[in-house]
């Protein structure tokens, strides 16, 4: 299911406005103080948020700290473990939130994110207006369309608690706040900071995970409290990860009788391992450098190569018997200069995956949950069964092509183990 592209080129001109006036205000002491809530006020209530986690939230507390470290006054400066980005705010603030808020609220939140993607944001550049400072964000379009649904979820009951939140609002945003200022004295050192950080990448958050959050701050931190998580999967049989084939030319036969003799010559010396014959199959099959996509990582995508399928296959058995189990696993690509693989975790039906450099991911305790530093690295998720399956027709498409481009390659493993009843493709 796709939805509108957000308009970053029109948030980012919002956000560069924004600052004109915050490095005035943050200079000059004349910003918007915003004192500890009380009951009832329209800000710091029930929200829905994405926590920072890993590399990604370490990157975001050193910039908070530098912060906080050049702060003349008494802030709320956000500390690692109140670190998040809000999905949206759902009511003032309460003293005491109601169970049938949080109830109502988490049974909202489950219907609107059937069908969906995982939510994403870029982040680049610090930031900030009149009202605090934060890390400027660049929503996905499932984050848009999830908050949309959100938004019209609310309209038969308007707020349940103090008025507030985002009412009927539509944020088009994904900022982190680092700061809240509390009292209106000059920030010089810190606007000067800020501004001298406007265009610096701190990576990205995809996730499929939600926190419903209530606050509890005081002069100094935000000090937010989990009230539950919910997650979702991808849709029955899309799964988020894919590898997808790419057209393959048929060579002409010399090229193609030129393979099989190499194989020939390969199999007198060592034997017809599964090695040789898949250096032979995928040589077979590449086309232009190309044989495949791996999708599902945002900018990460990656075109894969002959090498990269070798690796692929040569350890995708290890990969589905750690699928199988549950356990931590990579998917196994050409390793290199500038190579990344996906590693995985898995709860019970859903597999959560990140694309890491290949070096990290060789150095993994696949018997261990992911290291938190590996979870910041761009992500993708899958149903668990939906991908086993995904990967095992890999193999059976894959036969059935070089079968098809030389039916000689089909007497040989792993082309005859993984070549299907129906034969080759036609």
């Amino acid at each position: 299911m796709s939805f509108p592209r957000p308009d970053h080129p029109g948030l980012r001109a919002h956000y560069e406005r924004e600052w004109a006036a915050g490095l005035f205000a943050f200079t000059e002491g004349t910003f918007h103080p915003d004192p500890v809530p009380r009951d009832g006020v329209p800000r710091f209530g029930l929200s829905l948020v994405v926590r920072a986690e890993g590399g990604f939230a370490d990157r975001i507390a050193a910039e908070s700290e530098a912060i906080a470290a050049r702060c003349r006054g008494n802030h709320l400066n956000y500390v690692p473990r109140d670190l998040h980005m809000t999905v949206r705010s759902l009511e003032g603030f309460q003293d005491t939130v109601p169970q049938r808020q949080i109830d109502h609220y988490l049974g909202q939140l489950k219907e609107a994110t059937e069908g969906l993607g995982p939510i994403a944001a870029r982040f680049e550049g610090l930031g900030g207006s009149r009202g605090g400072l934060y890390v400027r964000g660049y929503p996905n379009a499932d984050l848009l369309e999830l908050r949309r649904r959100m938004r019209d979820a609310r309209v038969p009951f308007g707020n349940l608690g103090p008025a507030g939140g985002d009412g009927d609002r539509y944020r088009d945003n994904a900022h982190v706040t680092l700061l809240v200022p509390r009292e209106a004295v000059p920030e010089p050192e810190v606007a000067a900071y800020v501004d001298a950080r406007t265009a610096v990448s701190f990576g990205s958050i995809t996730t499929r995970e939600i926190a419903l959050v209530v606050w509890r701050p005081d002069l100094r931190a935000a000090n937010i409290e989990v009230i539950e998580r919910v997650t979702w999967l991808a849709p029955q049989g899309e799964p988020m990860l894919r590898i997808e084939w790419t057209s393959h030319e048929r060579k002409p036969q010399p090229a193609i009788d030129e393979l099989y003799a190499d194989l020939q010559a390969s199999i007198a010396i060592d034997g017809p391992t599964d090695f040789t014959v898949l250096v032979c199959a995928t040589q077979l099959l590449e086309t232009r450098y190309v044989m495949a996509h791996l999708r599902g990582f945002g900018d990460r995508e990656r075109t894969l190569d002959y090498a990269d399928i070798v690796e692929l296959f040569e350890n995708l058995d290890a990969a589905l018997e750690a699928l199988a189990a549950g356990r931590t696993g990579i998917i196994a690509l050409y390793p290199g200069q500038g190579a990344e693989y996906p590693v995985f975790e898995c709860s019970a039906d859903e597999v959560r995956l990140f694309m890491v450099p290949w070096l990290d991911a060789e150095r993994l305790d696949r018997s261990r949950p992911l290291p938190d530093g590996l979870k910041s690295r761009p992500g993708a998720t899958a149903g668990r069964a939906q991908l086993i399956g995904h990967l095992k027709e890999l193999r059976g498409a894959f036969a059935r092509s070089v079968a098809a481009r030389d039916p000689r390659l089909a007497q040989y493993d792993p082309i005859r183990r993984w070549l299907p009843a129906d034969g080759p493709d036609e």
